[in-house]
């Protein structure tokens, strides 16, 4: 073979191989794309997601409903996004977020009334975490050994633990399982690739000493196309129990009543238990306890500097002269007579008299239904009597 042939062979040799490179690399590059996740990765248009979230820093932990609705992207990549939330009381707040690629909210231009924006702290809360490790710029695979950590003292990091499958939203996903080990606890992530948010969370918050609080949780309900009609204002009478966390998250406190229907007119017997983030029961507590209108805010009873005694729970006694939302607010100011100033310890609980005219109402007509099955009877009485004398 000539020179020029052997040379020219080579070359064909160089240029296949090359391309063959190029072609691998370019099939490993996309499967390495496809492998990563971030929030806000491949969301859909005209989209809805709607979610169950407790934020230990939203409402002392109750839990509400937040559904959003991915409207539409403009030019710059942002998100119109109108959304809801149904606090735990059956209350609807309505706004419209403008979301980043990453789905952060962008408070500069969204509309979001006043009422709503401790809700927009917990949908941030829930997502700021996560997109420290994962993000467009710098997106994470979902079989890496780790993400890394970020700048924090003893946060640890960030580690995919294999898969799990996990049914949310009438659908079954085949999720990676994110866990960041801290002292005693594991705060886990589950995320499935298909979707831009994650589909549940349990995470727990930094502590110095002892088993840290819940931070947040949440759980994908449902998802689907279209805009979902907003829904209509209920009024959602909770039953006894109710547990609640201060606004630290360092106490935890249940507050039970009985009758679990409470009525205007009739003494109501609430019972309160003090437990620390631990579940430890705590005693010789001194706390205050305060009733006021959820409507106007005015004080309807007031019970200052109560205490537990060697055991982890109150009582108070309560009368309630008309029916409507109510709201219990419990401060704590002392433990085993440690005081905890400057910080304030508390929880709102919502509840409900059951309004008084509904019973009259009620009443009257049974009482009205009764005389109606009496007149009946004489009428029936007569007409069966004239019967029998005519016979």
């Amino acid at each position: 073979m000539k020179s020029h042939q052997i040379i020219a062979l080579s070359l064909l040799s160089v240029l296949v191989f090359s391309a063959l490179e190029v072609s691998i690399a370019t099939k490993s590059a996309y499967a390495q794309d496809d492998d990563r996740w971030y929030i806000g990765k491949n969301a859909p248009a005209d989209t809805y997601y709607i979610y169950k979230i407790q934020d230990a820093a939203v409402k002392d932990g109750a839990p509400f409903t937040m559904a959003l609705y991915l409207q539409e992207q403009d030019s710059s990549g942002d998100w119109t996004a109108p959304v809801y939330v149904v606090e735990n009381t059956g209350h609807v707040i309505t706004g419209t977020f403008k979301l980043g690629e990453n789905l952060a909210v962008l408070s500069g231009s969204s509309d979001i009334p006043e009422e709503m924006e401790p809700y927009v702290g917990g949908y941030q809360d829930t997502l700021t975490w996560l997109e420290a490790f994962t993000n467009k710029a710098e997106p994470e695979s979902l079989n890496a050994v780790t993400w890394g950590k970020i700048a924090c003292i003893g946060c640890g990091t960030l580690d995919p633990k294999g898969s799990e499958q996990v049914t949310a939203a009438g659908n079954t996903y085949d999720t990676t399982v994110l866990v960041n080990h801290r002292g005693q606890t594991d705060s886990k992530i589950w995320v499935a690739k298909e979707l831009p948010y994650p589909v549940k969370a349990k995470t727990y918050a930094d502590v110095t000493a002892g088993l840290p609080p819940i931070q947040y949780v949440f759980d994908l309900v449902e998802t689907g196309a279209g805009q979902l009609p907003t829904p209509e204002e209920t009024s959602v009478i909770p039953d006894s129990p109710l547990t609640l966390t201060t606004g630290r998250g360092t106490y935890a406190m249940t507050l039970s009543w009985s009758p679990n229907e409470i009525m205007p007119g009739a003494e109501t017997d609430f019972n309160i238990q003090f437990e620390n983030s631990r579940g430890v029961p705590m005693e010789r507590t001194n706390y205050d306890f305060v009733v006021k209108s959820a409507a106007t805010g005015d004080v309807i009873q007031e019970f200052t500097n109560q205490n537990t005694g060697e055991g982890n729970t109150g009582d108070v006694k309560v009368m309630f002269d008309q029916g409507g939302p109510v709201t219990v607010t419990v401060t704590i100011n002392s433990v085993a007579g440690a005081t905890t100033d400057p910080f304030i310890e508390s929880a709102d609980f919502n509840i409900v008299v059951v309004p008084e005219f509904p019973t009259i109402i009620a009443m009257l007509a049974l009482a009205a239904a009764l005389a109606s099955m009496v007149m009946i009877g004489r009428a029936r009485g007569s007409i069966l009597g004239g019967g029998r004398r005519g016979i």
